[in-house]
């Protein structure tokens, strides 16, 4: 029993460390855009459609996942700035410019969102 539960958690160990290698490679958002755009991920979709608890499975660990993202780009945004552009605090004394800020950076992310979904 011991050297099963071993195995056992050699294996669980091993997954972890490969599936936070793979996230790693996602540093950056626009990679991970990238790549739930391709090809390969919309066709690995369509298959997994015919298996229906698997399918929702998957679409939730997206919709996770770009959650996850979406709400760290708009922090960074908000106080690093994101882009090239400033950070939108900097114009927080001025709540028209600010409120207008914050919903151009909220259109472009619906917008990517929705190219996604496409």
């Amino acid at each position: 029993p011991t050297s099963s539960n071993d195995a056992g958690r050699s294996y669980s160990a091993s997954m972890d460390a490969s599936q936070f290698g793979a996230l790693g490679r996602f540093q950056d958002g626009d990679d991970m855009d990238e790549a739930f755009g391709h090809p390969i991920i919309r066709r690995a979709l369509r298959v997994l459609r015919h298996s229906p608890a698997h399918h929702v499975h998957a679409l939730e660990l997206m919709a996770s996942s770009r959650r996850t993202e979406v709400t760290r780009r708009f922090l960074l945004a908000l106080t690093s700035g994101y882009g090239g552009m400033a950070p939108l605090e900097m114009r927080a004394h001025d709540p028209v410019g600010y409120v207008g800020d914050m919903l151009a950076f909220a259109f472009r992310a619906f917008r990517v969102e929705g190219e996604l979904v496409k």
